[in-house]
């Protein structure tokens, strides 16, 4: 006999049609459906396990996100489960591309978790490349070299990445745009070093944004907590999305 905790019946778990109008679905729509509503729930139990979280609080995470639709919580909770990652904790995260699609990928957090985790990886240097025709204390890297070092490999890895040919319209790039491209090379290093599949976004997503949480730069919540800057604790992070939720 299933514990309490594990049934989560398709009607718990806030999932959004297949068509803005129900009404109008065909019948093969209606089965495609009802098929994703059992296959999320599914993969929501099984992340749970992997997490060793309650289950409804990933189920609360779910109806938060319901908007965006039933394909972007299945490969959200793809995404998650394949590396063992936790959506709570802002270490999986939800974009919308310029043609305002939801997409899953990896925070900041999470590429820091998922290379910490390599057994193989025994360090990693960032290193800045100016322009001879750049000038000033203002001025912005060319680019960003990211090197990781494997225990199991002669030469290490070595990626750059270019401002100019990753940074967007978003306002992050604005205010912080070292930290962005640093992110980017620490990102696509892990990619080539660690064999990491994972969806990314073209540089033509020019309007991508972040769209399930609010006061965010690494994918994680930002609690304005009274205690010394304590991180908040799932309790809180779930708390703070339920609040938001409601109001």
């Amino acid at each position: 006999m299933k514990n309490r905790k594990q049934e989560v019946t398709s009607q718990q778990s806030a999932l959004a049609p297949l068509s803005q109008d129900p009404l109008r679905e065909t019948d093969a729509e209606l089965n495609i459906r009802e098929d994703l509503k059992v296959v999320i729930t599914k993969k929501q139990e099984r992340l749970a396990n992997i997490l060793g979280i309650d289950i409804y609080e990933l189920n609360a995470w779910l109806g938060h996100h319901q908007h965006h639709g039933q394909m972007a919580l299945l490969s959200t909770l793809h995404l998650a489960i394949t590396h063992e990652l936790d959506p709570l904790l802002g270490e999986v995260v939800i974009w919308q591309d310029a043609n305002g699609q939801a997409k899953p990928t990896i925070s900041i957090d999470g590429w820091i978790k998922l290379i910490n985790r390599q057994p193989a990886f025994s360090g990693i240097e960032f290193e800045d490349g100016f322009s001879d025709q750049q000038s000033g204390e203002e001025k912005l890297p060319q680019f960003i070299q990211c090197t990781i070092y494997r225990s199991d490999r002669q030469t290490p890895v070595r990626i750059k990445e270019y401002l100019a040919e990753v940074k967007n319209d978003h306002p992050l790039w604005a205010t912080m745009p070292r930290r962005m491209l640093r992110h980017r090379a620490l990102q696509q290093c892990a990619r080539v070093a660690f064999g990491i599949s994972t969806p990314e976004f073209s540089t033509q997503d020019n309007n991508s944004k972040k769209i399930e949480t609010n006061n965010t730069v690494n994918g994680s919540i930002s609690l304005n907590l009274n205690d010394g800057g304590k991180k908040a604790t799932r309790t809180e992070l779930l708390k703070h999305q339920l609040e938001k939720q409601v109001h």
